[in-house]
């Protein structure tokens, strides 16, 4: 195992943050084991290109990235140690931003994202993300002088670093229009050709060519790591497809989440199983569970039909992983045994059950738990952050005390995870069992933890209607509706500033350099004239459709209010999650 020339290809799968922070802890253990400077490419899905992308940046910044030259001693065991060790850290420090729920905080973004083809919500996650990464990478490291030296967003081929002590980096999506697996790498992006030829004739779909930065063409080579990120982890539903124009004559190629193709990230290791002598799948998706009674309503069956699907790619995709080298599988249902279920006739003796605890020290009921947290960018607490850390910790060191890992000598030290959290894995409390019972839902989490007998949401719409009685009382109709909209027209100048140059910068950023301010500002003061100049127009026609009698003064703003509800609206919904997430915050705080 500590032969230089021993190649090993680490696979981190998709899942979301808990998928990361499962991968965090599978990092720290492999790199006290001295395995992790073994690697040669990190293939990532999802919530693993997350923290593979962390991993990758702590790597460069240990050689002095982004300044030249690079360090030119090559990496050690304690170098990778403090890298896992800063992924660990950033993570923990973005779990609180709250990704999902910011992609609609920004009332000029609203508006971009409705007006603009060119700018949607994977848009938004993969500019906060690059931002967010930026900001707690600087911190953990205590480099934030390199914060001002770094463009607004890093470029994929800005990491293009060829060291043979560096591992590759790769990023997985999955493109809409081919189906095929689509690779992101420091040096290009495309559909990287299979290497069996008897996939390539049973596969018919067209594939777009793989190539380098260098080769295609100009304006295609600046693609930024946290677009790239946003791709692979553009969940269907949450966020749209991320599409690329102009990169292929007559096509524009939509690229969604690496999980629909390949969640594990496998994929590029099947292709080329000669480059590596061992694969070590770090595996935090969510697998598919039993169900005693199974829902027959449509929306139920599509679903568990989807999660079918996925399950059975992810088990073909393994067993074609065991046929090629050695493989490492590490994955958040160890330690849960199947069982063989008789028809009621023959189950004339009772089953043994299983031991109470799992053979690395979890109780089986807080492993199924942890297993089932959700697949989400949102706030994640303390709590089940530093849960599902330790919990790939210990899954990670008892693989590693199996061949073909067993030879990797290391204390196990879980020192880092602090006090609190280590000992509720084997002996819970009721508070860690009632917090990771309710991290599987996305929406209402903090709201379960306190038993209420009556769903959130049914709460929320009997407080908001209780409200509009109220104010209806106590005010005349058309004076509620104003007071409502008139934050709008308030709002209404900087919007439109800052919308007409944020939909210069998707559409022509020349726009945007310093001598043509003055123009642009002028253009959007004169697209605000011209909207309340609609706006009075519209506001009488208004007023006689609802025969409500109102003074133009209240129909320009209600009109005005109705002509910024893009920007405001998702605005709402944004402060609802926000609110709920700070309360997750602190409901899951460890001390």
């Amino acid at each position: 195992m500590n032969e230089p020339a021993f190649r090993i290809g680490l696979a981190l799968s998709g899942g979301g943050f808990r998928a990361a922070f499962f991968h965090a802890g599978v990092l720290t253990r492999l790199a006290q084991l001295d395995l992790l400077r073994h690697v040669k490419t990190v293939s990532c899905v999802s919530g693993g290109s997350i923290a593979g992308s962390i991993l990758y940046l702590s790597l460069l910044r240990i050689l002095g990235w982004p300044e030249e030259p690079l360090r030119q001693e090559p990496l050690t065991g304690a170098d990778f140690a403090d890298a896992a060790k800063t992924t660990r850290e950033v993570l923990l420090r973005v779990r609180r931003r709250n990704v999902r729920s910011r992609v609609f905080a920004n009332p000029i973004k609203n508006l971009t994202m409705f007006l603009s083809p060119r700018y949607s919500r994977t848009d938004r996650a993969g500019d906060m993300l690059d931002l967010f990464l930026r900001q707690e990478l600087d911190v953990a490291t205590g480099r934030r002088e390199h914060r001002l030296r770094i463009a607004r967003q890093i470029e994929l081929r800005q990491l293009d670093v060829q060291r043979p002590d560096l591992p590759r980096l790769v990023l997985n999506a999955t493109s809409l229009n081919s189906g095929h697996n689509w690779r992101f790498r420091p040096e290009g992006m495309g559909e990287e050709e299979a290497a069996e030829l008897t996939r390539r004739d049973v596969d018919r779909n067209d594939r777009f060519e793989w190539r380098r930065f260098s080769e295609i063409a100009a304006d295609q080579r600046d693609f930024p790591l946290g677009l790239a990120i946003a791709a692979s982890a553009a969940f269907p539903g949450l966020f749209r497809p991320l599409p690329i124009t102009r990169l292929f004559a007559g096509y524009r190629v939509d690229l969604m989440d690496g999980g629909a193709q390949d969640n594990q990230g496998v994929q590029p290791f099947l292709d080329a199983p000669h480059s590596f002598d061992l694969l070590v799948v770090s595996d935090g998706s969510a697998q598919l569970t039993d169900e005693a009674n199974a829902s027959r309503l449509l929306p139920s069956v599509v679903s568990r039909v989807i999660a079918v699907q996925g399950d059975r790619i992810r088990e073909e995709q393994l067993l074609r992983a065991r046929s090629g080298p050695p493989l490492s599988l590490i994955h958040l249902r160890r330690g849960i045994d199947s069982r063989i279920l008789r028809p009621r006739e023959l189950a004339s003796e009772p089953e043994t059950p299983p031991e109470e605890l799992t053979p690395f020290g979890v109780r089986r009921d807080v492993q199924r738990l942890i297993a089932g947290v959700r697949t989400d960018l949102d706030a994640f607490s303390s709590l089940e952050a530093q849960a599902l850390a330790l919990d790939g910790y210990r899954i990670a060191a008892a693989e590693c005390a199996r061949p073909p890992l067993d030879s990797a000598r290391g204390d196990v030290d879980e020192s880092w995870a602090g006090t609190t959290v280590p000992p509720l894995l084997a002996d819970p409390d009721r508070r860690l069992l009632a917090h990771l019972g309710a991290a599987r839902v996305r929406v209402g989490k903090a709201w379960r933890l306190r038993g209420r007998p009556i769903p959130y949401w049914a709460t929320l719409v009997t407080l908001a209607g209780f409200l509009a009685v109220v104010a209806a009382r106590a005010l005349p109709d058309r004076e509620v509706v104003s007071l409502v909209v008139a934050g709008g027209v308030v709002l209404l100048p900087t919007v439109i500033a800052r919308v007409t140059f944020a939909l210069c910068d998707a559409w022509w950023s020349p726009l945007l350099r310093r001598e043509h301010r003055p123009v642009l500002w002028a253009a959007a003061a004169a697209l605000y004239v011209a909207l309340l100049v609609a706006a009075c127009a519209l506001g009488p026609a208004l007023a006689d459709a609802l025969d409500a009698g109102w003074s133009r003064l209240e129909t320009t703003l209600v009109a005005a209010g109705l002509l910024t509800l893009p920007a405001w609206a998702p605005l709402a919904l944004a402060l609802l999650f926000w609110l709920e997430g700070q309360q997750w915050l602190w409901e899951g705080r460890v001390d």
